[in-house]
């Protein structure tokens, strides 16, 4: 599904709205996220991420790694050497980019639908660094490199919302940053079926209190209408 589709998207159920918007100022996953977990890095002009405090490698460290890694003049003792304690601390999935109005990356040992269109993609434009001793299993670390690449492509392709709950035009709830549409739709739901049990239970304490004082039939119909 387009993103477009959910520029304005509405759930309307027992007089209440809940309403599904794109998030005009979200944040990115590095500011969500854990970095001392896994962060990415990158040395393309087009794609920058900012590192925070606990991110103890930047792009540069991590693209030289890559460049003598993959190079069969330097011996695997100069790696350990020069970083040692990258290989200890951090897995390293290398990144490309399919860069054509706007970027979109994918981790390059799990390459899609990039191979077609090599005149728009960058080859190791970055990478995701995973803690080690968060992920000891490779196969569990680069599952979680996967999960963030997704984040990312979501957040700068802007799949991301806000979710509010209406009734009687008075905005009962707001809360933004959820990533895709299917995350939104689903806290839409969510936030819906707790406001309105939350009125429900409003209005049924409300009876109560008016039938055990005998208020007039008529009267507490009125009032309930306030609740």
């Amino acid at each position: 599904m387009s993103n477009e589709q959910y520029d304005y998207e509405k759930i309307e159920r027992n007089g209440f709205t809940a309403v599904v918007q794109r998030d005009e100022d979200p944040l990115s996953p590095d500011e969500m996220g854990d970095g001392s977990v896994g962060y990415v890095v990158g040395w393309h002009c087009e794609f920058k991420p900012r590192l925070d405090r606990s991110a103890p490698y930047d792009g540069e460290h991590v693209r030289d790694y890559l460049n003598d890694a993959f190079n069969d003049d330097v011996p695997k003792s100069r790696l350990m050497e020069d970083y040692g304690s990258l290989l200890k601390g951090y897995w390293v999935f290398p990144l490309n980019a399919y860069i054509h109005s706007g970027v979109v990356l994918e981790l390059d040992e799990r390459r899609k639908g990039f191979r077609d269109r090599h005149w728009d993609v960058s080859n190791w434009f970055g990478a995701v660094l995973v803690n080690k001793k968060e992920f000891r299993i490779r196969a569990k670390a680069l599952k979680f490199a996967s999960e963030l690449v997704d984040e990312w492509n979501q957040y700068m392709s802007g799949d991301v919302h806000t979710v509010s709950v209406i009734k009687d035009g008075e905005t009962l709830d707001s809360c933004g940053g959820f990533y895709g549409t299917e995350l939104a739709l689903g806290e839409a739901n969510r936030m819906l079926d707790y406001e309105i049990e939350a009125y429900r239970k409003r209005r049924e304490a409300r009876l109560k209190t008016l039938v055990s004082n005998r208020v007039p039939l008529d009267r507490r119909l009125q009032a309930l209408r306030n609740v």
